[in-house]
């Protein structure tokens, strides 16, 4: 059994605050309310694509995203990272083989 030492009922935006502020006391526990997750989970911001663009033409530049799927020469790559034009990876296709 755990025994809470520092258990702190909070709102939302008192722990954005609190976070954007470094000052959470590692130490303790934070509940928030049902009402406060629904509204963390609506402030979730899907990551931003750069001009929308979820297949790429060009590796020779860096990914926008890591994931992104680029078709090059008719070649596909797949992105690991948005590090450099280094983070493209080729897929390799297998033959289907027929009898």
């Amino acid at each position: 059994m755990t025994v809470l030492k520092k258990a702190t009922l909070i709102d939302y935006d008192k722990l954005s605050q609190m976070i954007e502020s470094n000052t959470i006391d590692e130490e303790a526990i934070y509940f928030l309310s049902g009402k406060d997750v629904i509204k963390a989970i609506k402030n979730i911001q899907p990551p931003s694509i750069d001009g929308g663009k979820l297949v790429a033409t060009d590796i020779t530049k860096a990914p926008d995203f890591a994931g992104q799927v680029a078709v090059s020469y008719g070649s596909i790559y797949i992105a690991e990272s948005t590090e450099g034009p280094g983070a493209w990876r080729i897929v390799q296709l297998q033959p289907n083989d027929h009898l």
